[in-house]
């Protein structure tokens, strides 16, 4: 179906939905200095797609799609909603509960942003349960057209080749789902921000315990997360229907 928006001039826009799920464990909640702090990454990745798709100046163009950066004439607004849900210590095997009773009528999402399984490495559970248990709490928003952003589990400051090696694999199972499935993207936050191979200074400016991040580290995910959105929306302008 061919959607149709009135030019600017009319002075009635099409507006664009994005109401947005962060779902996951305690980096989905933002806990950060022992738990005194939470600082959850959708605060940033709010105002990076305010930012970026709700331009305050009139004059700036956006592609056909609503995106800024194309060469479209239509000026396009969103409205845009964040809702996190974020539960510390929470393992992937008990999130399909909680996302039943959060993803009910009329409260539906258009995009969910995952976050979850590092609690799962730590209990040492098989990769295969952990990217069975994900899909299966992730198939309740699929099956209703809603979009999905996965991020890939982190490093941590503890290193063991069983850890590094389940780690992996549920990373590259993920990223393998996401490319057969084209309701899903992939967000890689273990390549993106990485752990061991940083210097001792951005260490401390980004990691808190060497599990959680530190508020600037959970800014750069919302600020990194909001750059590939951004970028999603543009190349693939049916991501948000």
């Amino acid at each position: 179906m061919t959607e149709n928006y009135p030019s600017p001039a009319s002075g009635h826009t099409k507006k664009k939905s994005l109401k947005i799920l962060c779902f996951g464990d305690s980096l989905t909640e933002g806990y950060t200095n022992w738990g005194m702090i939470y600082k959850p990454y959708s605060a940033t990745l709010r105002n990076m797609l305010e930012n970026g798709l709700n331009s305050p100046n009139s004059d700036e163009k956006k592609n056909d799609d609503g995106v800024r950066g194309g060469t479209g004439k239509d000026v396009k607004e969103w409205d845009i909603e964040i809702t996190t849900k974020g539960v510390s210590g929470q393992l992937v095997r008990d999130m399909e509960k909680r996302m039943r009773g959060l993803y009910q009528p009329p409260k539906l999402y258009t995009h969910i942003i995952f976050l979850a399984g590092t609690n799962d490495l730590g209990h040492r559970r098989p990769s295969f349960d952990i990217l069975t248990d994900i899909k299966s709490t992730l198939s309740i928003p699929l099956a209703t057209g809603t979009k999905v952003l996965l991020m890939t589990i982190p490093e941590c400051g503890s290193r063991a080749t069983w850890l590094d090696q389940n780690r992996d694999v549920v990373n590259e199972g993920l990223k393998e789902w996401a490319g057969d499935n084209e309701d899903i993207e992939i967000f890689d936050l273990h390549a993106a921000i990485p752990y061991h191979s940083l210097s001792d200074s951005e260490q401390e400016r980004l990691w808190d315990d060497g599990l959680h991040f530190t508020e600037a580290g959970y800014e750069k995910i919302g600020t990194l997360l909001g750059e590939r959105i951004l970028s999603i929306l543009q190349e693939r302008p049916g991501w948000y229907d």
